[in-house]
């Protein structure tokens, strides 16, 4: 039986040679609860799934005629559990297995159109489902502990993201798991400001950086058929304070208040600290906070001919409208029945990261993560900070163990925390 036939004669172009549209083709199978298959094609009104960038599972929304199906009709073998699986193809190469589901929900009409609409999700959505309890010691990293979590439900994780912690310990109580995973992933996002993208690719878990694509698929004037591109000061922060412990009476100190760009007015945020969260790390997340969120967020949308296999976090190019560059996909719906997809993208800006922390030149009146490096530096070469430790925050205590530090290594006594007093602390 032939797939669904794209009508576009139009080229996505890559460095490989591109995509001819005219070319795609998608066929849609149903695996019955006795093991029989069946092509779902010519019963197919509407075809269409998607990725959300916030979510584990991908989710197909489909449309069938309640055909005659060998002795009974598609609504009596589309049961719930049931497998649906979704291929294309293009280029005239071999089939692909696009989306790997059960049937989750199911919908019959027999008013007048005698409709079956089924909703499936891909082995994921069990562990959006369900809940647990967990608790693991200190000391563990990212990799180790999603790799745990997901082991216990039959799911191998492939942690590719290049950017991990050593966590502290975690206690997770009647949490569903995907918020146990999220919430690991989002204390990185927080320390490093990185995204990451969580896909079920090849069976697997997948946790990987943006853009972790090979081929990098242009979308110009040609192909593209609508942008949109929207600015927001929703969620803008300006400011991050940094809380302390509460004492006895509920009060809290303010160690540190970090501002971003505040010629759109004081929008503040809280970051708090307990007694398991060291002053660099607080640090770190609030300005990991001003970078996310320090300027009017933008909403990005496209719409553009549909390529099946192109997945959320990945690279793209747009020269379309006033969409000019790389762009990395957060969302993706794939309408194979319109013949085309909507993405919703996030500018590329480039390798954002401030390099080593050591390479940032810092003076009394400061209070950065580089600071509280700096300080814990110091303390492991034998200077001492008493009063303040390692809180992030360049004050009369800070700059005197400078000045130490200099003196006993040879160099000018000046207070400050330059390339040379750097070299000095990690030599």
């Amino acid at each position: 039986m032939a797939g669904i036939e794209m009508a576009l004669n139009i080229n996505i172009n890559a460095p490989a040679g591109g995509v001819d549209i005219a070319t795609v083709l998608y066929d849609v199978e149903l695996i019955t609860e006795t093991g029989a298959r069946y092509v779902l094609n010519e019963a197919l009104l509407t075809l269409e799934w998607e990725e959300q960038i916030s979510e584990l599972a991908q989710r197909a929304n489909i449309t069938l005629a309640n055909i005659q199906a060998g002795s009974s009709r598609l609504s009596a073998l589309c049961k719930i559990n049931c497998i649906i699986q979704i291929f294309a193809k293009w280029n005239g190469g071999a089939r692909k297995l696009m989306l790997d589901g059960t049937i989750w929900e199911w919908q019959y009409t027999s008013a007048t159109e005698k409709e079956l609409a089924i909703t499936v999700y891909d082995n994921l959505i069990r562990l959006q489902q369900s809940k647990d309890i967990k608790y693991f010691s200190k000391g563990m990293q990212t990799p180790d502990l999603i790799s745990a979590i997901c082991s216990d439900w039959g799911v191998e994780s492939d942690y590719q993201w290049d950017q991990k912690l050593t966590h502290e310990k975690k206690t997770f109580s009647a949490v569903p798991i995907s918020d146990m995973i999220v919430g690991l992933l989002e204390e990185v996002r927080k320390k490093t400001a990185k995204k990451y993208v969580m896909l079920f690719k090849d069976g697997k878990l997948t946790i990987a950086g943006f853009g972790s694509n090979s081929e990098i698929y242009l979308f110009d004037e040609t192909n593209s058929i609508q942008t949109l591109n929207k600015l927001t000061a929703n969620n803008l922060v300006t400011r991050v304070k940094v809380i302390g412990k509460e004492d006895k009476k509920g009060r809290s100190s303010v160690d540190a208040v970090v501002d971003g760009d505040t010629k759109y007015g004081v929008l503040q945020e809280i970051v708090r600290r307990d007694s398991n969260k060291k002053m660099k790390d607080a640090m770190d997340e609030a300005n990991a906070l001003i970078k996310e969120r320090g300027t009017p967020q933008e909403l990005i949308q496209t719409q553009v001919p549909d390529l099946p296999f192109l997945r959320k976090g990945d690279k793209i190019e747009m020269a379309a409208g006033n969409l000019m560059g790389f762009f990395f996909v957060e969302s993706v719906v794939h309408v194979a029945t319109d013949r085309r997809m909507t993405l919703t993208l996030t500018r590329d800006k480039g390798d954002e990261g401030e390099g080593e922390s050591g390479d940032a030149t810092v003076n009394k009146g400061d209070s950065s993560p580089e600071v509280a490096e700096m300080q814990e530096l110091l303390e492991k070469h034998g200077q001492s900070l008493p009063i303040f430790g390692s809180d992030g925050i360049f004050g009369n205590e800070t700059q005197r163990a400078v000045k130490e530090f200099q003196k006993s290594v040879g160099l000018e006594p000046d207070g400050i925390c330059g390339p040379d007093t750097w070299a000095a602390l990690r030599g």
